[in-house]
């Protein structure tokens, strides 16, 4: 939400706590503000204050329903931001399963080659092996490069961090385009 729609979403719903209070003075019976605005619209129009309240009251219906039909085209400019970045979304959403997929299946492969490792240096320590002779056993097989491993994990990871901070860019985006509507007035 941009500072000034901010502001404006922190007046207006302070604006109703304030008239909430300002409806209790008055039915303690002090001249509240909407009493004088009552009064300087009967003053101003030549009516009584019974007219000036059917006046206003009339024109904050027309101001509601205006406030309904800017809700309908906030929603709507959110759902065609949304839309215009739809095949975005879904080839992100599909990026990043795929990345989530490749991490896991890189940490399995790791883990399973440490239990392979591991297995294989408990028979030959076993069988009275050497050190050397079973580092060159183990070299033999698929080399185990937890370092190369766990480096392509975190770039992975960090990949999909990358991602996730453009979907919610997009979000936040179609949020900021809303709000304009809303509260532009």
């Amino acid at each position: 939400m941009t500072s000034s729609n901010q502001s404006k979403a922190a007046a207006v719903i302070l604006s109703a706590d304030l008239a909430l209070k300002q409806a209790g003075l008055a039915h303690e019976g002090i001249i509240t503000d909407a009493a004088k605005l009552l009064l300087s619209t009967a003053s101003d129009h030549q009516i009584s204050v019974e007219s000036a309240y059917a006046m206003l009251c009339e024109e904050y219906e027309r101001l509601e329903a205006q406030q309904k039909q800017r809700k309908i085209k906030a929603v709507e400019a959110y759902d065609s931001h949304i839309a215009q970045h739809q095949e975005e979304l879904n080839q992100i959403r599909l990026d990043i399963e795929s990345i989530k997929a490749d991490a896991a299946a890189l940490q399995k492969g790791l883990q399973r080659k440490k239990e392979i490792y591991g297995q294989q240096e408990k028979r030959l320590r076993a069988e009275n092996f050497t050190e050397q002779q079973i580092q060159a056993v183990l070299d033999m097989g698929e080399a185990l490069d937890e370092q190369k491993t766990l480096e392509e994990i975190k770039q992975k990871n960090e990949a999909e961090i990358q991602l996730n901070k453009r979907l919610d860019a997009i979000y936040e985006e179609a949020r900021t385009v809303k709000e304009t509507v809303l509260y532009t007035q």
